[in-house]
């Protein structure tokens, strides 16, 4: 609605200097329609800039939090590295319930990331940040904008117990690597101590019967 009273307040501004003939009321209605093409812009621009006749509203989510990777050997939580610097973290979560991978957003200033370490349950708890227009007339002046719901940012606060890993992506894949190569040399040794055990107690049981 803001726009089309900054539309109609400029026509009126230009029929005015136009369709008026007596200079007094021609300056007496430029003048007030002038006032309200600057109003009107105004208050368009610090609703864009500085979020005019809206306020911040959170909502609070907690999740209970499956392993980032499916393994019998441990439960993760996964985080991609970004940056020249890996200074910023996207971290890599599922919530149960979920299979689908979500993941925390790469934009520092759309997402603010916490890891404790806690003896309860892992969980995610997610408070998620909104611009909303503070009443309904706010909404019906500037709602053209479409930046009513507005994301703000999200804060996560992972809680993991202590029997989690939080590893890299990176570190994720050289750990599977590694209990690959480790159960791999566990079924040799295996197998060679089953051979072994094979060989002794056929020894054994010559020794006690000669013609087998």
């Amino acid at each position: 609605m803001i726009i089309a009273a900054l539309i109609a307040s400029a026509l009126l501004l230009f029929i005015s200097m136009v369709a008026i003939k007596q200079r007094g009321r021609r300056l007496l209605a430029g003048l007030v329609f002038s006032v309200l093409v600057i109003l009107t812009t105004g208050l368009i621009i610090k609703n864009d800039r500085e979020h005019f006749g809206m306020q911040q509203v959170s909502q609070t989510r907690t999740y209970r939090l499956n392993s980032s990777v499916a393994s019998k050997q441990a439960s993760m939580l996964l985080y991609q590295p970004i940056g020249t610097a890996n200074q910023e973290k996207v971290y890599l979560y599922k919530t149960a319930g979920k299979n689908k991978m979500q993941q925390t957003s790469p934009d520092p200033s759309k997402a603010q990331v916490t890891v404790k370490r806690t003896t309860g349950p892992t969980t995610v708890k997610v408070k998620t940040i909104r611009w909303r227009y503070r009443n309904q007339n706010y909404r019906t002046w500037f709602g053209i904008a479409g930046n009513d719901d507005q994301l703000v940012k999200k804060v996560y606060t992972f809680n993991v117990g202590k029997n989690w890993l939080v590893l890299s992506t990176k570190q994720a894949k050289q750990l599977k690597r590694k209990l690959k190569q480790k159960q791999a040399q566990i079924k040799q040794a295996a197998a060679q101590y089953v051979a072994q055990q094979v060989k002794v107690g056929l020894a054994a049981a010559l020794q006690k019967d000669s013609t087998m």
